[in-house]
């Protein structure tokens, strides 16, 4: 009777409820739980979907929180003070977070360096930390310190921490190291616009901190930043030999850590440092020398870089009057290259006012040159000229002024590089990041009023032979 029963009840459900077990992934014979996973990672940009989808049933609920959680943006002290309640109530939530990014724009005025990251240790699977605009203050200038936020906190270690970017920073340089060896397995860091203040009185308290023992860098940033953190990495050369760097320097970078009129020569030298101590494992290499130097007697290092595979010299980002001339590094730089597995060189020749009509001529025989006596030794390379704006006459000067490297027959392309026009903006100068830090006003966009990143460029190239 029991079984006759189940059998009328069946056939009485409706359509939906056959579609609704079929598509429990728990229940399903015909779609893997991989599947839905796959589905659901379909929609990871979508929070509000993934929050109705949290909802569906108990299968979901991993996968959509793994999504939710796995990126973490405090810009905020209420939305700090949220996350560290979230954290405490629900405890099983912190192992979702792989990402960390804390804007410090009004936190500064809230928190310390070290209790930015007082949340991080409680984070097991934390992969990447990221801080963006954020600077000290001075000692006669009190943050408002909260009761559950004590001053003095000692930063907790950042275990799994693997990839550290600091944007638009200005710490002490003892913050900084002990940054550093909170995240002792850190393989990636990535330096842009950092500023260590009152290096020279913490110069004696740091000289002895070595870094952790499991450091072990393979990707390094240091772009317009003081030299400070570059040659702390470099004076533990045995566990300092990354495999790819991106390194710009300007005459900025050496304020209060060189005598006046000497930071030229102290930011090229640091440089020439750091390639002759990484040469020999270094696979791919970003420069941009914005020194304003002679460049004719400058010696890079790359002489010593004799595995490097990938190569991208960049063009100064900040504006100048004679742009050309700070251009003219570049094939220099060329005529120093000396590894035999390079396979592609990347030459950024930035705007059409860089390369103007009235010293395009110069440029580009200079740049034909090197770019050629290259081709030459290297003839299955690939060479790319990178411009931030695209017009057909800017691209058809480049082309026509090259011409011994189009005698060579070696193919070539002129693209149009969205990145390094996102780069310009957010890599201005740095005296103006300084005012923006301090000027912490509540939706204050600035520095980074005229960044490009919501703007879709439609990606241009073209190549000779056609």
């Amino acid at each position: 009777m029991a079984r006759q029963l189940h059998h009328r009840s069946a056939r009485l459900l409706p359509a939906t409820s056959h579609l609704s077990y079929a598509m429990a992934p728990e229940r399903s014979p015909w779609l893997p739980l991989e599947l839905w996973h796959y589905i659901l990672a379909l929609l990871r940009h979508s929070p509000t979907t993934l929050v109705s989808c949290n909802q569906v049933c108990h299968a979901w609920r991993s996968a959509t929180r793994a999504y939710l959680f796995h990126s973490l943006v405090i810009e905020s002290e209420g939305k700090y003070r949220r996350t560290l309640r979230i954290l405490t109530d629900h405890p099983h939530l912190a192992s979702y977070v792989h990402e960390l990014c804390i804007v410090g724009t009004t936190l500064v005025a809230y928190r310390a360096f070290d209790e930015l990251f007082a949340v991080a240790p409680s984070l097991p699977r934390l992969k990447k930390l990221c801080l963006q605009r954020w600077a000290f203050f001075d000692h006669d200038v009190e943050p408002r310190h909260l009761p559950y936020s004590p001053r003095g906190r000692v930063l907790g270690t950042c275990a799994n921490v693997r990839e550290l970017t600091l944007h638009i920073v200005f710490p002490r340089p003892l913050d900084f190291v002990q940054l550093i060896r909170a995240c002792p397995n850190l393989r990636a860091l990535h330096l842009s616009v950092m500023l260590c203040f009152n290096y020279q009185k913490a110069r004696s308290g740091i000289a002895a901190v070595p870094l952790p023992e499991n450091t072990s860098l393979d990707t390094l940033t240091w772009r317009n930043s003081s030299l400070f953190p570059l040659q702390w990495l470099l004076r533990d050369q045995p566990t300092f030999s990354p495999r790819a760097m991106s390194l710009a320097w300007n005459e900025e970078s050496a304020i209060g850590e060189a005598p006046y009129q000497e930071e030229v020569s102290a930011a090229a030298a640091i440089v020439q440092e750091a390639l002759l101590k990484t040469g020999p494992t270094l696979e791919r290499l970003e420069l941009c020398d914005d020194n304003g130097q002679d460049y004719e007697t400058a010696d890079y290092g790359l002489a010593h870089c004799v595995c490097l595979r990938e190569i991208r010299l960049e063009p100064p980002y900040r504006n100048r009057s004679s742009r050309a001339r700070h251009l003219s590094w570049i094939p220099h730089a060329i005529r120093q290259l000396n590894s035999l597995r390079l396979s592609s060189i990347e030459v950024g020749l930035g705007c059409d006012e860089y390369i103007d009509s009235r010293c395009a001529s110069e440029l580009l025989a200079s740049l034909d040159d090197a770019l050629a006596r290259l081709a030459q030794h290297k003839p299955g390379i690939a060479i790319v000229l990178l411009i931030w704006t695209w017009w057909d006459e800017l691209v058809d000067n480049i082309i026509h002024g090259l011409p011994q490297l189009r005698a060579t027959g070696t193919r070539f392309c002129v693209r149009l590089d969205a990145e390094g026009m996102q780069r310009a903006c957010s890599e201005v100068d740095i005296t103006s990041h300084l005012a923006s830090v301090y000027d912490n006003q509540p939706g204050d966009p600035r520095p980074m009023a005229h960044t490009l990143e919501t703007v879709q460029m439609q990606e241009q190239v073209r190549w000779y032979p056609g």
